[in-house]
């Protein structure tokens, strides 16, 4: 939209939007899109909604992380990575003793 003259706004809770996003910018090197671009993050605290600005450098990453902003499939993600590891190794451990013990 941006580079057809057009405002949007969207809402959205895609992790995969934003991160969409932050990659357009990373590659467009006219920095056109860096310079169009905002996000807010919403967030409801005590009964009050309190909103801040998520800032996107050109490089597309975020500079000031808001605590909450889509942390949860980064901890999915970490979970994943570290069970994996777990299974690895201790398929690396039955496979050793299994041929140690032939």
């Amino acid at each position: 939209m941006i580079l057809l003259n057009k405002q949007c706004i969207v809402e959205t809770h895609s992790e995969h939007l934003i991160e969409r996003i932050r990659f357009r910018v990373a590659e467009d090197w006219s920095n056109r899109i860096h310079e169009s671009i905002k996000i807010y993050f919403f967030e409801k605290k005590r009964g009050y909604t309190s909103v801040s600005e998520v800032g996107v450098n050109r490089y597309g990453s975020i500079d000031d992380w808001p605590k909450d902003f889509f942390d949860q499939s980064q901890i999915a993600n970490e979970e994943i990575v570290l069970m994996a590891l777990r299974r690895r190794k201790a398929e690396r451990e039955q496979s050793g003793s299994a041929k140690g013990g032939n």
